[in-house]
């Protein structure tokens, strides 16, 4: 079948401060690669209900959310899965066939097919995730999916990490998921006497700390990243690709994987939902990929 077999329809990401978005370059190339005569936007508001509002018409196939509203999203959605239960946050939207929506989280996919694909040696190791904020979350959720049987946190600011720590508790109990055993690093001496992570994860913008508390947050990351067992840094920032952090990879012999891998594994997963099984088995990954590498590095 031709485009022109199918109606037309229309996705967005959905977020503020949203301009830079990879998302149009690689969906729109997905959507002519397996001839459906979609378009894939950006609505850029702070008004959330109103845009699920207009999801909710016939000529909308689903959505990518991002921040501010990962979670304001949720009470507008007629249904959510286990994977927004348990991370309390939804970055994705889909329509069943009686046009209901149905909310889902794909992020932690991303983080999840970024490091198996780069190593699977991490799995049953420790894993460190730089950052408490609702990106956390799906951090934390892949390094329990790869095994980790305990995970670091490092983050700026107390209260954040005490929330994260509610948030993996409830929410997994609400889907009958164990809570993973998870460690907020505080010092350098902390960090000096525990076994070192495989896997570190970021989840912040990057920036040049400043604070007392943002020094600190890095010198314990240099802490782990000079212990002699070297693993995999994935950075979910991708602006810039090459992160302070991933700087900070290099300059201790660690592995690095950018935030644009995160993207690229998502799309079948998120095709399978808005377009079907059959349409998302025709995407060409290679070539989708490589076209979303090289609008991130144009």
């Amino acid at each position: 079948m031709t485009s022109t077999d199918y109606p037309e329809k229309h996705l967005a990401m959905v977020g503020t401060g949203i301009s830079h978005s990879l998302g149009p370059v690689i969906h729109n190339f997905i959507a002519k690669a397996i001839h459906l005569p979609w378009h894939f936007g950006v609505a850029d508001t702070p008004d959330i209900g109103a845009f699920v509002a207009q999801l909710r018409r016939p000529n909308w196939a689903g959505a990518v959310v991002t921040l501010p509203h990962k979670r304001t999203v949720i009470p507008f959605l007629d249904e959510v899965d286990d994977h927004v239960r348990a991370l309390r946050a939804c970055n994705g939207v889909w329509k069943r066939p009686d046009g209901s929506l149905v909310g889902t989280n794909t992020d932690w996919q991303g983080i999840y097919g970024s490091l198996v694909a780069t190593t699977d040696n991490g799995r049953g190791k420790p894993a460190l995730i730089i950052g408490a904020g609702g990106a956390s979350r799906a951090a934390v959720y892949a390094a329990k999916k790869l095994d980790c049987p305990v995970i670091y946190i490092i983050n700026r600011d107390e209260k954040e990490v005490a929330e994260l720590l509610m948030d993996v508790k409830d929410g997994y109990a609400s889907v009958g998921f164990g809570s993973p055993s998870i460690i907020h690093v505080s010092s350098i001496a902390q960090a000096s006497t525990l076994p070192s992570p495989y896997y570190i994860i970021g989840t912040v913008p990057d920036f040049e700390p400043k604070t007392p508390k943002e020094v600190l947050t890095k010198q314990i990351l240099v802490t782990f990243l000079q212990s002699p067992e070297k693993g995999v840094l994935l950075d979910m920032c991708y602006k810039p690709r090459v992160t302070r952090h991933i700087e900070l990879a290099r300059e201790n012999g660690w592995r690095d994987v950018d935030g644009v891998n995160i993207i690229a594994y998502q799309i079948e997963t998120q095709w399978t939902l808005w377009a079907g099984k059959e349409k998302a088995e025709q995407i060409p990954i290679k070539e989708a990929r490589e076209a979303l590498y090289k609008a991130a590095t144009g």
